[in-house]
């Protein structure tokens, strides 16, 4: 799946070219043993078609990042927006110190800004014609999530 250079389009890191089956293994050992970010895979029908994440950030005061890719076999399924809402609600119901979260996307990602909206997030930072990336947050209150 992240052999594709469609999907590396809109993602911060440069596309590295083809992932065999060892690459990928060894990201998964990565992203299991960093402790400031919480990965899981995501599955529809008992496939696995992408991947989502919870960063956090090393300021004490910034709000974890939500990210989130599909195989491009997947896109424009409704499978985005079902798992970032599922994937949102759940880290404000395990997190109950958490308040905000945030999420950036490629300004070109159109798509990814409207399964964004369509959860509650709002764009908060405008930046410059220059800028690639648009910024979103969300929070907890627009959820309607008391913490516990």
């Amino acid at each position: 799946m992240m052999s594709s250079a469609k999907l590396w389009r809109y993602m911060p890191e440069s596309f590295s070219g083809q992932i065999d089956t060892a690459d990928a293994e060894q990201l998964i050992v990565l992203s299991n043993s960093a402790e400031h970010q919480y990965v899981r895979a995501v599955e529809h029908a008992g496939e696995v078609i992408g991947q989502v994440r919870l960063e956090f950030q090393d300021a004490p005061d910034a709000a974890p990042e939500i990210s989130y890719w599909l195989d491009e076999t997947h896109w424009g399924k409704g499978h985005g927006s079902a798992i970032v809402a599922k994937f949102t609600k759940d880290s404000f119901r395990d997190r109950p110190g958490l308040n905000r979260l945030i999420a950036k996307v490629h300004r070109e990602n159109l798509v990814s800004a409207r399964v964004l909206e369509k959860i509650g997030f709002r764009r908060c930072h405008l930046g410059t014609s220059e800028d690639v990336w648009m910024q979103f947050e969300i929070l907890r209150s627009t959820l309607g999530i008391d913490a516990d």
